[in-house]
């Protein structure tokens, strides 16, 4: 005895197309073999008897031949000669009907891919992106393949920082425009401000994402809006990490006696450096905790490291010549 199709997919012989589809909507969903882990093998049997189903029921000839003949008849199965059916007529073997209707569990994918649109069970449809069940198989037929919506790659935009911002923290106001849908096929431009929250001591290449902020449209997911920091050059500090450099200019004769010298930090301080050592175009002078905050670590900041570049005089007088090599005798 052959498959009963009508009975798998639990509907009258006489169901509706939109019946069959409704059937076999509920039924793929729930014994999809992805949707039953931990009873696999059973689900992936009842998923192929399913697609199998619905596959037979939703075409008219396949229906007619199964519905004259049964599954050996549709399947072309050879008979060991001549039958009777219910309706009192003779019937030839049956591999007279055509090529022979096969089924196999690849098939069941196919048609599942088919209908919803999608081969991933975790991504059916919704009853609200379908408009609803009742509206998906009534009024006018159901829709095997509803328009997906679907989003379109973020927009990178540049956010340019002075170092003053990323020192400190600041908010930096963003306008945009973009469209949105008004109806389901019409858009209309929207101005709109974006606060965008800078944190003391992020660094350049810091993303910040604001989500479905781009434009709408008809079956199009506002894009998401990715914002990157970039840092702009300073005057006096250039950033390595969380530290910050700085250049002291001084003069020969301060390099070799010492001096105290000044450095005005982003924030407006103003910090006394002295120096007591002989200053060579190597030296350098590091102020722990003076750098940039860590935005990672509150409370904490890296180093401000001062390098000094020395000015030479232009001219010697030949006094200032013999002064020197005095000086320099015992070198």
């Amino acid at each position: 005895m052959g498959k009963d199709y009508y009975k798998i997919l639990g509907i009258p012989r006489d169901a509706t197309d939109q019946q069959i589809k409704r059937a076999y909507y509920k039924l793929a969903q729930k014994w999809h073999p992805d949707k039953n882990p931990s009873n696999k093998e059973v689900a992936e049997t009842k998923f192929k008897e399913i697609g199998e189903a619905y596959c037979v029921l939703k075409d008219k000839e396949k229906k007619r031949l199964y519905d004259q003949f049964g599954e050996e008849g549709l399947k072309g199965t050879p008979s060991s000669g001549p039958s009777t059916s219910q309706d009192g007529f003779t019937r030839t073997t049956f591999s007279s009907f055509g090529t022979p209707f096969t089924f196999t569990t690849s098939d069941a994918f196919d048609i599942f891919s088919d209908f919803f649109g999608h081969s991933d069970p975790s991504d059916f449809f919704t009853s609200a992106q379908m408009g609803g069940m009742e509206s998906a198989f009534g009024g006018s037929g159901f829709r095997a393949r509803a328009t997906r919506p679907h989003q379109p790659p973020p927009i990178v935009r540049d956010l340019t920082c002075s170092l003053e911002e990323l020192f400190s923290g600041a908010t930096k106001h963003i306008k945009i425009t973009k469209k949105v849908l008004i109806d389901d096929s019409h858009t209309q431009q929207q101005a709109k401000t974006l606060d965008v929250p800078i944190k003391a001591g992020w660094k350049e290449g810091t993303k910040l994402t604001y989500h479905k902020e781009g434009d709408q449209g008809p079956g199009i997911i506002p894009a998401d809006i990715v914002f990157v920091i970039k840092q702009r050059p300073h005057a006096r500090f250039e950033r390595i990490g969380n530290d910050l450099v700085t250049r002291l200019k001084i003069r020969l004769l301060d390099s070799l006696t010492g001096f105290t010298g000044t450095v005005k930090t982003l924030d407006g301080r103003i910090l006394h450096i002295a120096i007591n050592t002989v200053v060579n175009p190597k030296f350098e002078k590091r102020i722990v905790g003076e750098g940039m905050p860590i935005s990672k670590m509150p409370g904490s900041r890296g180093d401000l490291i001062i390098r000094f570049d020395i000015v030479f005089p232009q001219h010697l007088t030949e006094e200032q010549k013999v002064l020197l090599r005095r000086a320099f005798r015992s070198e």
